[in-house]
């Protein structure tokens, strides 16, 4: 499985990205693909797949729902694990 993450939420130091922001972080534009985001990250929580990501740029951080702008075509990044944030968040 391949998901798509958005740049402005890679976290260099921590090479963690969001997967999944807090509940309160998604606004009704945003649902389109949310149910089908949640079922992809429960199969990969409990390690029925592999997942792997391609990090994104958004055109505009502050539009809903977002555009691509770019990405990179010859980069994957493996999902090692998931993990839960305190704030609801998921990262990889």
């Amino acid at each position: 499985m391949v998901l798509r993450t958005w740049q402005d939420e890679y976290v260099s130091r921590e090479r963690k990205v969001t997967v999944l922001r807090e509940p309160a972080g998604y606004q009704e534009s945003d649902s389109f693909g949310l149910d089908e985001r949640i079922v992809q990250l429960k199969s990969l929580w409990e390690g029925e797949v592999a997942g792997y990501t391609v990090i994104v740029e958004a055109k505009d951080r502050a539009a809903r729902p977002r555009e691509i702008k770019d990405y990179r075509e010859d980069v994957v990044f493996a999902i090692k694990r998931v993990v839960a944030r305190s704030d609801g968040s998921l990262a990889a």
